[in-house]
């Protein structure tokens, strides 16, 4: 018998499933799905990454700058990378807005994958009155590059989502 129990226990351990790195929200009267990471607090403003809600889609990282300045639909999003290169985006998220709303869609030049495999040292935010920024510490550059790497994974969540 106990050496029955001793064979089943290893299947067991290795059949456990891991945990999804994003949440997954199904909302039944809006009748909409949102998949999307923690928010990450770099103390100027905070973030968090929306993935797509159907293949095709482009996952978003979404900024909330504390203050509430205003940010245009073109303000400028500037990453800096570890290796020095650097990137420079626009919010094409939100429209004109003085709550301090801003966000990168992760599609164009190469900005996906590049936060797939290189770490962001600086993030800046152009709003009208100051610019927002912040250096990430290593968990928070790990936890970014494993958020995007799970967004852009459109059938690891696919099935978690009740409305496509």
């Amino acid at each position: 018998m106990k050496k029955i129990i001793f064979l089943l226990f290893p299947l067991f351990c290795f059949s456990q499933t891991e945990k999804f790195c994003l949440n997954v929200s199904n909302d039944d009267v809006t009748a909409t799905s949102k998949v999307y990471s923690d928010e990450i607090d770099l103390g100027e403003f905070t973030f968090y990454v929306l993935a797509g809600k159907t293949r095709g889609t482009y996952a978003q990282i979404i900024f909330k700058l504390k203050g509430g300045d205003c940010v245009d639909e073109y303000s400028n999003i500037y990453f800096l990378f570890e290796n020095g290169k650097r990137f420079e985006g626009h919010n094409y998220v939100y429209a004109f807005n003085c709550t301090g709303n801003s966000g990168q869609i992760l599609n164009t030049g190469g900005i996906n994958d590049r936060l797939k495999t290189d770490k962001v040292k600086t993030i800046r935010i152009d709003a009208k009155s100051k610019f927002f920024q912040a250096d990430l510490n290593e968990e928070q550059q790990n936890l970014l590059m494993n958020y995007v790497k799970c967004a852009s994974d459109w059938k690891a969540y696919k099935d978690l989502m009740k409305f496509k």
